[in-house]
Order: C-alpha cells, then structure tokens, then sequence
C-alpha cells in the first residue's frame, strides 16, 4: 500500500489503519507531504550515530589486525588500519560539520550521500583485507574473516537501515568480495561458505528492510502529531484572538449604541406620559418607536450575553434556588404577551416546593427565554403546560410543552445554531440567538436542555438542572 499524498493535516487524529508500508522500493519510501522532515530526521539519527560509528569502527578494525597479525604482512596491516583510522576521522569530523550546518539552507540529499559515499570507502576498504588477507590454507583464518563481516553487517542492520541505499552500501561493498572469492576457490567448505554468505546477505536486506519500515514509520507519526499539534494550537489561538476582537468590538459598539437609544427610548416615554396631547396617529407613532427601541435593547443585551459567554466572561453564582419563585417572576413578564393570544398558562410547578442548584438571575433569563418562545411559536387559544419531576434523586427536569405546530427533526438540528431563525418567514419576532444563550446558560449551571417536538404536535423544552446537596 502506498502512501498518499493528500494526508490531511487538520485531524489531530492519527488514523491507526493508515500503512506506510511501500511497494518495494531500494531506495525509499514514495514521495508524501512530511517526505522532506522525515528525510531530515533520518539524516540527524544517522550523523548522531558517527562518532559511535568511528569509535566501533575503529576497534573493531585494531581487533581484526591483532588477529592477523601472527600471519600476514605487518606492513599491510598497519596500512591497511591506517585507511580505516582515517576513514572513521573523516566520519567524525563530517558529523561535526553536519551538527554546525546552517539549518536552513540544509541540503538533506548532499548529506544523505556525504554519508553513504564514506560508508561505502569503509566497506570497500572491509571488502578488500578479506580478499587480500584471506589464506586458502588456514580455516581458522576464512571463518575469522567470515565472522568479522558478519559482525559488521549485523550491527550495522539497527543504524545504516535508516536510510535503505546507506544500508546497501554497507552489505554489498563488505560481503560481496569474500562471497565471490569463496565461490572462486575449489572445494566443498569454500562453496558453503559461500552460500551461508548469501543466505546471510539476503536475510540483512530483509532485516534492515523491515528495520527501515518501522524507523520510517515512527518518525513520520511523530512528525505527522508534531505538526497537527502546531496546527491546532495555531488554529486555537487565531480563534481566541478573532473571539476577543470580537467581544471588544461588540462591547464597544454596544456601549455606543445604547447611549443614543436609551435617548430614544427616554424621549418615547416622555411623549408617551404627554399622550393627552397627541392625535391618535401620534400615538401610533410613538409605540412603534418605543416597540422597536425596546427590541433593539433586547437584541444588543442578548449579543453581550452570548459573547460573554463565548468568551468565558459571564460570571455563574450557584446558589440553591427556589423554583416557584423564579417561575412566578418569568410568568409574570410574559402574561400579557400570552393573554394578547388567548394562550392558557397551565402551572404544576408553583404549587410543589421545588429547589435547585442554579444562578438566580440566569435561571429566570432561561425561563423567560423558553416562556417566550412557548409564546411566539404558540397558535393563539394554545396552552403552556409547566411540569417539573425529580429523577434519581439528583436532578430537577422542568418541562416547558406548547401546543404550537412543531418542529422536524432537520429544524430542531438548527434549533442552537446562532441567528438561525426557523420561522423568519412568519414574521414571528427573534435574534435567533436567544435558545443558544439559553443552551450555553444551564451548561454553565451544570445543567442540559432536551427538546422533544414533531410536526403538528407541538413541543417540549425540558431542563434539567442539580437539585441542592442536602
């Protein structure tokens, strides 16, 4: 399975079924949108490995040489560890350079084959003292040699997989020579020395394939969450700092807007105490302008309500509260609104003594707010029915039921979507916003709100809210 390229980067999720597994590939994985920091990192574990890399190197180098030394040329020995010293000094010194590289303008390809070009001199220069320093006539010494390559190539399965090519040009430089020179020789030992180096080749390169796929796969996820991280936290605060432009600029506004209209509304009442002295289309004219104004007013306080809360401003005070009494306070400011519509207020609550955890003036403002609506989206010679019912002993639920025309269920979805108005169109009066200050409200008083409505059959608002702690 191959990777693909339009891996989303706004999930913080990291899907677990999600392979980075690649059709076979020598070289790498396909290209991806972390290919680049992936490739980086591989590039930084490897150099991080260097100087490790020297020092084993090195020894194991002087231990070969110590090993061979009772039967071969001092002269080329000495040479030969010589090569090896200042191979593992140019390793120790490029990974030096790499560490005080200038990040960015970092070239991860030039370093990848910096890299790969000394691990193949390495292993070449391994390659050649098992060509030049094998005898055909001491076993002891073939199997020696044997051992020495395949220390180097098992070892080297945990650090040069990281990048597959680094990999091979450790194994083939190392272990193809001494495997072509045994086949060269006559004689069954040689021959099956031959094929355990290749059996011992193929199963490195399965090895380190399968090395390489974990390694790849580790970083890239945790460059993968690295980056939704940030992601997120960018996001978070380019929406805390448009939440607070918002919230200032409605505070401010509002502030400059109630300043004229209480002016209004002032105005309004003062003509409207004077009515003696006006015709009756004056009349007319000042309820309208007195109507509106108060709409407005609601319609500013109900913007500050909801900002405040978007912003976790609005202060909560939970104090245990008598249920009658705000329900009696509610009813009161919207009798006259139902009596207009010959709407009959059916009360169960206010005769059963009921208390609540819950904030005073904020448990009223939800009363007031779903009464309201009970109201507007009633049919007029409706009924209201108040109910209330204690449930495990924990929690109080208040049913608000109206015998309007109802909801479906695609309109109650949109019913806590701010400045939605379902029923615009009937010129029915609304912010659109006062049921999701309502939601955001019992929320805060630890409460939920349930809505249960059909079409034709009305609807019920329930609230449930903690009862006091006894």
């Amino acid at each position: 399975m191959t990777n693909k390229n339009t891996d989303k980067v706004d999930s913080v999720e990291i899907n677990s079924t999600e392979s980075l597994v690649p059709e076979f590939s020598v070289f790498a994985f396909k290209t991806n949108i972390y290919s680049h920091s992936v490739a980086s990192e591989q590039v930084r574990m490897l150099f991080g490995y260097s100087q490790l890399i020297s020092i084993s190197n090195s020894f194991f180098a002087a231990l070969f040489v110590a090993f061979m030394w009772p039967s071969n040329s001092h002269f080329m020995l000495l040479t030969w560890l010589g090569v090896i010293f200042t191979i593992s000094l140019f390793r120790w010194f490029s990974a030096v350079f790499y560490n005080k590289r200038n990040k960015e303008t970092d070239n991860t390809s030039a370093w990848i084959n910096v890299f790969m070009l000394l691990t193949a001199v390495n292993s070449t220069t391994w390659g050649v003292a098992s060509v030049i320093f094998f005898s055909s006539a001491n076993v002891g010494e073939q199997y020696l040699i044997a051992l020495f390559i395949f220390g180097l190539a098992s070892l080297g399965i945990s650090i040069f997989s990281i990048i597959p090519k680094v990999m091979y040009a450790l194994l083939i430089p190392t272990m193809l020579p001494f495997t072509i020179l045994m086949i060269l020789q006559d004689g069954y030992s040689f021959h099956l020395l031959a094929i355990g180096m290749m059996f011992a080749f193929l199963f490195f390169i399965f090895a380190s394939r399968k090395s390489y796929i974990n390694t790849y796969e580790n970083i890239y996820y945790h460059i993968k969450e690295v980056e939704q991280r940030k992601t997120l936290v960018l996001a978070k605060e380019l929406v805390e700092k448009s939440s607070k432009a918002k919230s200032d600029f409605l505070s401010r506004m509002s502030h400059e807007l109630r300043t004229p209209l209480n002016a209004i509304l002032g105005f309004s009442q003062m003509l409207e105490l004077d009515a003696d002295d006006l015709s009756h289309t004056q009349k007319d004219n000042v309820s309208e302008i007195l109507n509106a104004g108060q709409h407005l007013l609601n319609l500013i306080n109900e913007v500050l309500d909801l900002s405040r809360i978007e912003s976790g401003k609005l202060d909560i005070h939970l104090e245990n509260i008598s249920v009658s009494r705000s329900l009696h306070e509610a009813i009161k400011l919207i009798q006259e609104q139902a009596k207009n519509r010959h709407i009959h207020i059916v009360d169960h609550i206010s005769e059963q003594d009921f208390y609540v955890y819950a904030d005073a003036i904020r448990l009223k403002q939800v009363l007031v707010n779903l009464l309201s609506n009970a109201v507007k989206y009633n049919c007029d010679h409706g009924e209201i029915i108040l109910e209330a019912h204690v449930i495990d002993g924990l929690y109080l639920t208040i049913n608000i039921t109206d015998t309007g025309e109802g909801l479906t269920e695609q309109e109650v979805d949109l019913l806590f979507v701010p400045f939605d108005r379902l029923n615009a169109t009937n010129n029915v009066e609304g912010t659109g916003i006062g049921l999701v200050i309502t939601q955001h409200l019992i929320t805060l008083m630890n409460g939920k709100l349930h809505v249960i409505s059909s079409r034709g059959k009305g609807s019920t608002f329930s609230i449930e809210l903690l009862l006091p702690e006894v």
